[in-house]
């Protein structure tokens, strides 16, 4: 594989980095295991056998942030019995910051633009879904409004796996994806174009990133 320079210098460091997260959050999991006098080895052992979340490239793709009835409960249920037993948990503790964090870096994004007006496709904190318990995308929403923004809503457009290629050549080839956009949408910046197929074993979102001018930026497929 050949890369740029500055990539190939980059991954170095996203490698060592992420060695030295793993060896961190396997011992702040360690030390409450430990206090609630549970076997962590066991708990790792068995944590590292699903490779299809756990152990995968799965959530490992740069994004918006995360939400959702699991994902928040959970880690604050880790935090909250860690400090009943006096635990300190610096990674764990800094998890649900880093992720108010990227909804902030998204906000400024949007007025970084100078638009008023944006357009929105989907509430809900994952495809296929009208679960909007913690989503990031409301919370955005709820900070937009509050600066004056206008918010232009465009629903989700289920899509045959033959159209799903077809649009995925379409942003490979970055060609316009100006048919794509909701007919209501004047002049927005869409910041999560999202479309999915499903539902079923087959499902799978993909995630278009396109600029003010409706120009083609990026796409993202994850089942």
């Amino acid at each position: 594989m050949r890369v740029p320079i500055r990539v190939a210098e980059m991954v170095k460091y996203v490698d060592n980095s992420w060695h030295a997260l793993k060896i961190g959050f396997a011992n702040e999991i360690g030390n409450i295991c430990k206090g609630l006098n549970i076997d962590s080895h066991e708990v790792m052992d068995i944590f590292c056998r699903d490779e299809k979340l756990n152990l995968s490239p799965y959530y490992l793709k740069p994004g918006f942030a995360f939400g959702g009835s699991c994902l928040p409960k959970d880690v604050r249920a880790l935090q909250y019995r860690a400090k009943e037993m006096d635990v300190e948990l610096p990674l764990i503790s800094q998890i649900l910051p880093s992720n108010k964090a990227q909804i902030q870096q998204a906000l400024d994004q949007v007025l970084e633009t100078g638009k008023k007006q944006v357009g929105l496709l989907g509430f809900s904190f994952k495809a296929g879904t009208d679960d909007l318990r913690e989503s990031p995308m409301v919370e955005l929403v709820e900070r937009l409004l509050g600066k004056g923004y206008e918010l232009t809503k465009g629903n989700f457009v289920e899509l045959s796996k033959t159209e799903l290629k077809a649009l995925e050549a379409v942003a490979s080839d970055e060609i316009s994806i100006q048919e794509f956009v909701p007919a209501d949408a004047v002049d927005p910046l869409f910041i999560d174009h999202s479309y999915y197929v499903g539902p079923g074993k087959g499902a799978a979102t993909v995630t278009v990133y396109v600029d003010a001018n409706y120009n083609f930026v990026s796409v993202q497929t994850r089942p």
